[in-house]
């Protein structure tokens, strides 16, 4: 807003529209009205200027309503006289009397400049009548109740009292006014004592013992019990403690100190759990690494946090492990305890500015949320608690420490069975799980397949609570959690690593009344405050940043002092304590429950106007039909517009215009987002949380994508206005089912010329739509025949000669765009390990707008498409009958080789004459020990971890569903088989003499800035790289392929290790600026030119020097005109 205040007709101002104040209540119905006498001050601020009394009545109200709504700029409508409705909107702040003066400068520049005797103000659901000496409020019922209408003339009051007197003739600003808009508080002593009533948790007495010590004590009260199980094996308490001692006697031998940090980097089980707790024990502090994680940021966290001693795999086998019975040493000397603050634990989570952020935590906070989690999961030595979590997730503590408080039983899940649904249904039943919890995403599923499934819901018959966090949950999801469970209780909890993890629960037994899931009230001994921009306890109602005090409260980040004091200070309300500054936003309800309202990273500021991307999604999911959505924001222009990703129920159709209307009615002007894209999932990143920036990049793609969906108009599933052709039959009509369902539209919209990819379908949407048909159809099929009544017509010859989907059994080239023509230049997608034709299949509509001339193929392997019965080949095997198919085409020939597909690329380099020039992508370290490091992983790796590998580069979801247990670890075996064919044959190539024959073909090497660190050996993301041999000896001395610098450097941000499947447009853009353009010659021959122009073209083969790219793509294509290779 270019002015600090606007006055005018709302004609004049079609953007600008009556601030909307929340609802505080839940349940209230009609509306309330409160008649009473102008308050004293307000009354006096009006007198005080009898030429303009209308400025302090309108400066004050603003700076209420600015207040109540925790909003920076807000805007009435007013009606004056017999005026048309006018609109007053502004920006409170500064002193009170420049803000008094400037609205009624604003008001004179309106023509308003007499005394009016009565005016009327108006918000949605709220309407106050000025009229001489009376006021009259009345509000809808569903946004305040009586207590909340009886405050509100005391703060306009409140406001009014702070205004200047009344003005001299000679100095408008000469008299003194109490301070800022800004410092005036406007709340009330009865406020103040109902807001830390709410936000203070009951108090709990804790044991004097830290959790480690409490949990061995609980081992020694009853050795035989169960503690924890893992794989089929049942470990003891007295097993358990036996462990513990054995790793506590370790620490000692290395020298471990108190307040050491110690690495644990252990696979989940017994001896994980053993470690952590001998590392509490010791009074140590504690750094879980995730196993396989990325090696370089795992060198990175050690060296921030210092850490003393690396527990791993290695180290535990000098413990014992559980292979060792004799008896253990006792528990040995406790280091002397430090204060209740001393450090526990020290977890490294995401910084604003791209810097991990250690954030360490005190035994106190740990050890109050344990019972917290006791309490209020009401958890018995009876109880068996499932831990699922990864280490490095905060909630994997308490879901083994809690449950080991009270001598309960531990199950842990393994990652690949978690994701497979039936697989741990099994497992809970049999075990026997009475408490888990789960991320909303992971929560979903389950509930889908149970809903789909409801003879499997006995399985979790013992089951009776479970607890969800980690990001917002639907009151949908809620509801279908109560139909598919009834009976049991969810808790939603809320709260921040920073704040020793949880710090509030609200605990559900049915659906909430409201449209919303509230995150509940404080834990025992925590204190929560909502506070407001001048750290005050904002109104209640209002939304302000919330706040954590007390126990929970952490030790801040390690060595980092400066973010550390910006998130950790000293408590403005209670003198002594400390307060962590979580980020986020969100407010207190009537009935004492905190309401989530989003970020503040979240926050945005669109033409001037302050929106929560939060609380956009907080309505968006409240509608009924939504299962979730993100909000993200992409560059307008000089603006910014918001872009929304949902996932609708299944089935479900929305009436978009109709939403926009409902929402327009709930947000802030400008909140309702621009484009509206229907998704089947949001991603995920590594916590289980909505991958933005993954979303913001989708959303940037789209906004510039020419051929994709604009102008605001919905996208994909969930749309209202989709049509198809009538009713399908037979095959067709089994197939348009699994493809509605996958995709997650109407049937109606699939008709007999559809084309799967074409609707949105993805590789994901592929395998649901694979696994949906239950064996009628592969992947490869799909490739194939794209086109829905092909597809039938290929399903029913399978069927009219008996037999089904199934693998190739030699290797052949897959078209996926172009001519079709043999002659026509071609460019050929060789997968990565466990890779498949479906990663190349996004390429195809951006390569044939680019490369109209050019086919486009890749290779299917025997044995890849895991969704069918079939074996793989040798390398050797693969590359013979992929050299068969090359040599049918008479063009020139590219190829691409995604990672290990570098070694099918040498052999067809050296055996296929047309190969012209090879693009290496995503390429690791090809040296001798890089290989045999590489070697080495496969060794100690079993195939439900690699599964879990491809399946992070492929972008399949294994929660899915859409791979059973036995075609994951099918998944994961080809992956080894892959790997390691190509390890073996690189290592020997190199061990061989070079082949100085082929020296013609271009060689490029290009990978993704996000994708694993030694793929890429760089962040600075996509780029043609200067290949030697000192760099990489495969691609100077083994391929025999001439090395060759580009002067320019093509980028991507992002995109991952399988980037042409997830940036297929960018992924484009590099091919462009890397192949030779192809114009048709005389004859059947084809000229290869360069996009740099005909200066190159008659640049023949030569040394690379310093000046030039001699030996790149453009000396390639002048070696092609000349006749060489």
């Amino acid at each position: 807003m270019s002015e600090p205040v606007f006055v005018g007709p709302a004609s004049n101002a079609p953007g600008m529209e009556p601030t909307a104040l929340r609802p505080f209540t839940i349940g209230g119905t009609g509306t309330l009205t409160q008649a009473a006498a102008l308050p004293g001050p307000l009354s006096r601020a009006m007198a005080g200027r009898p030429q303009q009394p209308l400025a302090p009545a309108l400066a004050s109200y603003l700076a209420v309503l600015a207040a109540l709504t925790g909003e920076e700029s807000v805007c009435a409508e007013l009606h004056l006289d017999a005026r048309a409705p006018m609109v007053v909107a502004g920006t409170p702040g500064g002193a009170w009397p420049q803000w008094c003066t400037a609205v009624a400068d604003a008001l004179t520049a309106a023509g308003i400049d007499r005394p009016a005797s009565a005016f009327t103000l108006r918000q949605p659901g709220l309407q106050v009548r000025l009229a001489g000496p009376e006021l009259e409020v009345t509000v809808a019922a569903e946004l305040w109740d009586e207590r909340q209408l009886g405050q509100f003339a005391d703060r306009w009051s409140a406001a009014a009292a702070a205004l200047p007197a009344a003005p001299t003739a000679t100095n408008e600003e000469s008299t003194p006014s109490s301070g800022t808009v800004g410092t005036s508080y406007l709340g009330t002593v009865n406020d103040r004592e109902r807001l830390l009533e709410i936000g203070t948790g009951k108090h709990r007495q804790l044991p004097d013992e830290p959790a480690a010590a409490l949990i061995l004590a609980a081992a020694a009260a009853h050795p035989d019990r169960i503690a924890i199980w893992h794989r089929d094996r049942e470990v003891s308490y007295r097993e358990l403690a036996s462990l513990v001692h054995r790793f506590r006697a370790a620490l000692a031998d290395a020298a471990v100190a108190p307040g050491d940090v110690v690495a644990i980097r252990l696979p989940r089980g017994p001896e994980w759990i053993a470690a952590v707790i001998a590392v509490l024990d010791h009074r140590a502090v504690y750094l879980p690494l995730e196993v396989g994680g990325p090696a370089d940021r795992q060198r990175d966290l050690i060296a921030r946090a210092g850490a003393v001693l690396i527990v791993d795999e290695a180290f535990a086998d000098k413990v014992g492990g559980a292979a060792a019975l004799a008896p253990a040493p006792g528990r040995g000397p406790v280091p002397a305890p430090q204060d209740r603050e001393s450090p526990a634990y020290v977890y490294y989570t995401s910084g604003s500015t791209g810097l991990p952020k250690g954030a360490v935590c005190s035994h106190a906070g740990l050890l109050n949320h344990l019972y917290a989690k006791v309490d209020d999961c009401a958890l018995t030595e009876n109880d068996v608690v499932l831990q699922a979590t990864q280490a490095t997730f905060d909630i994997s503590l308490w879901q083994f420490a809690a449950p080991l408080l009270t001598g309960a039983h531990v199950v842990v899940l393994d990652h690949q069975d978690l994701m497979d649904v039936p697989t741990m249904l099994r497992i809970l039943q049999r075990r026997g799980v009475t408490v888990a919890q789960f991320v909303p995403s992971y929560l979903d599923v389950l509930l889908t397949h149970l809903l789909a499934k409801p003879d499997e819901v006995q399985l979790l018959s013992q089951l009776r609570c479970v607890s969800v966090t980690g990001e917002a949950i639907s009151k949908d999801l809620v509801t279908r959690f109560f139909r598919a469970l009834p009976g049991r209780t969810l808790i939603n909890a809320y709260g921040a690593t920073e704040a020793s993890d949880d710090t509030n629960h609200e605990i559900l037994t049915q659906p909430p009344a409201g449209p919303t899931v509230m995150i509940g009230r404080p834990l025992g001994n925590v204190t929560v405050y909502v506070l407001d921009a001048a750290d005050r306890l904002a109104l209640p109602g209002a939304v302000g940043e919330i706040v954590f005090s007390g126990i929970c409260v952490g030790v801040g980040y390690l060595g980092d002092p400066a973010r550390t004091a910006a998130a950790f200070a000293d408590d403005p309300i209670r003198p002594g304590e400390r307060i962590y500054r979580s980020g986020d936003f969100g407010r207190w309800r009537a009935d004492g429950v905190l309401e989530f309202h989003g970020r503040r990273d979240h926050q945005v500021k669109i033409s001037g106007i302050r929106l929560e991307l939060g609380e956009i999604e907080h309505w968006m999911r409240a509608t009924d039909g939504i299962r979730a959505a993100a909000v993200v924001t992409v560059p307008s222009g000089n603006t910014k517009q918001l872009a929304a990703f949902v996932v609708a129920d299944p089935g479900v159709m929305i009436d978009v215009p109709a939403w926009r209307a409902e929402l327009s009615r709930r947000l802030p002007r400008g909140a309702v987002p621009t484009t509206i894209t229907f998704v089947d999932d949001l991603p995920l990143n590594n916590n289980g949380k909505v991958d933005r920036v993954a979303l913001a990049a989708r959303a940037r793609q789209q906004a510039t994508d020419s051929t994709g969906q604009g102008g605001g108009e919905p996208t994909g599933a969930g749309r209202s206005d989709s049509v198809g052709d009538p009713a399908l039959a037979g095959t067709a009509a089994v197939l348009a089912g699994a493809w509605a369902q996958a995709l997650q539209i109407p049937v109606s919209a699939v008709s007999a010329d559809a084309d799967f990819f074409a609707l949105g379908g993805t590789s994901m949407r592929a395998l649901r739509a694979v696994a949906a048909l239950d064996g009628l159809i592969g992947i490869d099929d799909l490739l194939r025949h794209p086109v829905l009544a092909n597809l039938a017509a290929h399903v029913d010859r399978l069927a009219a000669g008996g037999a089904q989907a199934s693998a190739p059994a030699r290797a052949e080239l897959l078209h996926l765009a172009g001519p079709g023509s043999d002659r026509a230049p071609a460019l050929i997608f060789l997968p990565p390990a466990a890779g498949s034709a479906m990663a190349a299949q996004p390429l195809a509509a951006p390569f044939a707008e680019a490369f109209p001339q050019w086919d486009l193929l890749a290779a299917r392997l025997p044995g890849h498409d895991v969704s069918v019965d079939g074996a793989t080949v040798p390398l050797a095997a693969a590359a013979q009958a992929l050299t068969e198919a090359l040599a049918a085409r008479s063009g020139p020939v590219v190829l691409w080789a995604h990672c290990d597909g570098a070694a099918l690329a040498v052999q067809l380099r050296r055996a296929v004459p047309t190969v012209r020039a090879v693009v290496m992508a995503a390429q690791p370290e090809r040296t001798t020990p890089a290989l045999l490091r590489e070697r080495a992983v496969f060794a100690v790796r079993d195939d439900d971890e690699l599964a879990g590998i491809v399946a992070a580069q492929q972008g399949i979801d294994l929660r899915s569903g859409a791979l059973t247990v036995e075609q994951q670890r099918r998944l994961g075996a080809v992956y080894r088989h892959d790997s390691l064919q190509a390890n073996d044959y690189l290592l020997d190539q190199l061990e061989a003499a070079a082949d100085p024959e082929r020296a013609d073909s271009g060689f490029g090497l290009i990978g993704a800035a996000d994708g694993p660190a030694d793929v890429t050996g760089t962040a600075a993301g996509v780029r043609v790289w200067e290949v030697n041999a000192d760099d990489d000896p495969i691609a100077a001395t083994v391929a025999g392929i001439q090395p060759w610098h580009a002067e320019r450097q093509l980028r991507l941000a992002d995109g991952g290790h399988l980037f042409p499947q997830s940036r297929p447009r960018e992924t484009v853009a590099v091919l462009q600026q890397l192949l030779p353009t192809v114009d048709e010659g005389a004859g059947d021959s084809h000229r290869l030119e360069t996009p740099d122009g005909p200066e190159d073209s008659d640049r023949a083969v030569e040394p690379r020097d310093s000046q030039g790219p001699a030996g790149s793509l453009n000396s390639v294509a002048a070696a092609a005109r000349a006749g060489g290779g």
